[in-house]
């Protein structure tokens, strides 16, 4: 089992390449506009799911309001594409609109294939 691991250590160290994470936040049923963008600007899958709000007050996801009926995307993306993917999703989804979208780029410092 050692052995098992080793072999794919020297993989991952091997092919690694540097990843940003895209979190974005949009109001419910823009998640497949963001998606779209981001495909467009060369990411390539996703993952969405419902956000939901705890607390009584104010209700924030790493500092960000987050609003009734909110859809979180997570985009892994490849670092010298990082900055083009988050400005396309967030030209496709502004706050400003009724997306009510929010990006964010978060370092990924560890991953496994």
């Amino acid at each position: 089992m050692e052995q098992k691991d080793k072999k794919v250590q020297k993989t991952t160290k091997k092919n690694k390449k540097e990843l940003k994470l895209l979190v974005i936040s949009t109001k419910t049923g823009f998640s497949a506009k963001a998606i779209e963008a981001a495909r467009e600007a060369g990411g390539e899958g996703a993952v969405a799911f419902e956000g939901r709000g705890l607390g009584r007050s104010e209700k924030k996801f790493f500092g960000l309001r987050i609003e009734p009926e909110t859809e979180i995307t997570l985009i892994a993306v490849p670092e010298e594409k990082c900055l083009a993917i988050a400005k396309a999703v967030y030209k496709a989804c502004p706050y400003s609109s009724a997306a009510r979208g929010q990006v964010m780029v978060l370092p990924i410092a560890h991953y496994f294939f």
